[in-house]
């Protein structure tokens, strides 16, 4: 009975023990379980939901974002790996672990086995659901951390991807604004641009139009192609849009077409140009052709009129004949005023090839006509008094009619400008050099000629001084008054045959000749 009883205790305590582990053992399965169903479960199921999302990323702030988002996700994942996952799986390794074993009986996990008497209480799907939930967290752990790092390399291209299209939006927008207002510029340029004033400068000014132009177009090509690339980039990447910029393509084709048309505008005008120069300096040149003969026609034969050596007769039937062709003269005359018309008509102000302007031609034409009708009065003046041998009371009206005519301000005087016209008026054309020696000799210490003195002069002119006291006057007011006549006295006023005459036959007396002595030598024969 004893042994009964002793064998009854020890296996009473072998249950107590046993109860004892299991009760912590299914306490920690049931703990085990509860983890899974009301933390990992769902926890996992969250945690896939996020991985496995993939919400729109438009900006470099939307992949801030998910980036910063992930980094918590990672922060929250770490911190689950190292309390909740780790509790778990040592909890569930504790549970399978777990095992009693004694002389009497064992104990695993829902399986307990009694040795003495023998006896099996086995619930198999109990450890099993423990050992799937392990088997599913282990798994889901694995699969985390895998789509966390697919997902984090998603992130970090998804931000290299917005941050190169934010420097495509930022490029396009430079080059976009860069192209945009050069071709504004270069159609401003080009509508204000020269090309000279005179057709040397014109035709020089081809290169340029020839190197500018290549040059513009190179550039218009090259800019709007490096545009149109960063434009494709953009497209092929998926942006849709650029805050930094609203020109579009069709912008930037209109721009450039402004540009071309412009460059083509500038070069009509050019060319425009240039043919009108051409046209222009063919005028000057038509003008030139007709107006220079005609001018040097006039000179040359006004200075073989006032050089003229011959006879007063044979000089008067000279002029008589260029007065008789003035009419016909006067048709070359019309042929350089319509050269004249056509170069106002072209608006041109200063006539190449010639320093000739129609006025000028007028001008001379009126003088011309002036100096013949006025030679001819002379003449026959002078052939009037080489008929009378002196002057006539008629002249000597004309001197004086002459000389109030031409005094101004009745003073009795006349200045250079007076002198000149007068001793025009009365037929003496005479040279600047000439009216200034005649102002030495008959003018007074101001530079004025008195009615007394220019009468006295042109008898001396008129007249014919055939006595002693006559020519010893004429050459004393010639030399102002200097007993020794001076060839630069006398060339001014006398005829070279007569000062050629005087100094081949008077006495010379210093730098001159002795005229006093002449007179009496030439009236004592």
């Amino acid at each position: 009975m004893g042994k009964m009883v002793g064998r009854k205790m020890c296996i009473l305590e072998d249950h107590l023990k046993r109860e004892t582990f299991a009760v912590k053992v299914r306490q920690e399965g049931k703990q085990h379980q509860q983890m899974f169903d009301k933390q990992l479960k769902d926890w996992i199921a969250d945690k896939e939901a996020y991985l496995t999302s993939r919400p729109g990323i438009d900006s470099i702030g939307d992949a801030q974002v998910q980036r910063t988002l992930f980094d918590q996700y990672t922060q929250e994942y770490t911190m689950m790996d190292k309390t909740s996952l780790a509790s778990f799986y040592a909890l569930c390794d504790s549970v399978l672990q777990a095992k009693y074993t004694s002389d009497l009986s064992e104990y695993v996990y829902e399986h307990m086995k009694y040795i003495e008497p023998g006896y099996d209480h086995h619930e198999p799907e109990l450890r099993s659901a423990l050992e799937v939930n392990l088997k599913f967290v282990q798994e889901k752990h694995e699969a985390l951390k895998n789509m966390a790092a697919n997902l984090s390399q998603e992130l970090d291209d998804s931000l290299a991807l917005e941050i190169r299209k934010e420097k495509l939006r930022l490029e396009y927008a430079h080059l976009s604004l860069e192209y945009t207002k050069w071709s504004k510029e270069t159609c401003d340029s080009l509508a204000i641009e020269r090309f000279g004033f005179v057709l040397e400068e014109v035709q020089a000014y081809q290169a340029n139009i020839t190197k500018s132009t290549e040059e513009i177009k190179a550039k218009a090509e090259a800019k709007i192609t490096e545009v149109k690339g960063v434009d494709s980039e953009m497209q092929a990447i998926g942006v849709t849009k650029n805050v930094y910029s609203s020109i579009s393509i069709p912008d930037l084709e209109s721009a450039n077409a402004a540009a071309l048309t412009a460059l083509q505008s500038r070069n009509e005008r050019f060319n425009a140009e240039l043919k009108r120069q051409i046209d222009n300096d063919n005028l000057c040149k038509e003008f030139a052709a007709v107006a220079e003969p005609f001018s040097k026609w006039i000179t040359e034969v006004k200075n073989t009129i006032t050089g003229s050596k011959d006879d007063l007769e044979t000089q008067h039937s000279f002029v008589c004949k260029q007065i008789d062709s003035l009419t016909k003269d006067a048709e070359r005359l019309e042929a350089i005023r319509g050269w004249a018309n056509k170069i106002e008509a072209a608006k041109i102000s200063h006539i190449r090839h010639t320093t000739l302007t129609m006025k000028d031609v007028d001008v001379q034409w009126t003088q011309f006509q002036k100096f013949l009708n006025a030679k001819r009065t002379m003449l026959d003046t002078e052939i009037q008094n080489a008929k009378l041998r002196g002057i006539t009371e008629q002249q000597m009206k004309e001197i004086e009619a002459n000389f109030k005519q031409f005094d101004k301000n009745n003073d009795n005087l006349l200045d250079r400008k007076e002198f000149t016209g007068c001793l025009y008026s009365l037929g003496e054309e005479r040279t600047g050099r000439e009216i200034a020696e005649l102002m030495k000799q008959v003018g007074d210490a101001k530079g004025m000629v008195s009615d007394a003195a220019f009468k006295e002069f042109m008898v001396h002119v008129f007249g014919d001084a055939d006595t002693a006291d006559e020519i010893g006057n004429a050459l004393m007011l010639i030399n102002h008054g200097e007993k020794v006549a001076v060839h630069d006295r006398m060339e001014p006023v006398l005829p070279p045959e007569d000062v050629t005459y005087f100094e081949q036959t008077a006495p010379k007396s210093g730098d001159g000749w002795d005229y006093t002595a002449w007179i009496a030598s030439m009236f004592a024969r």
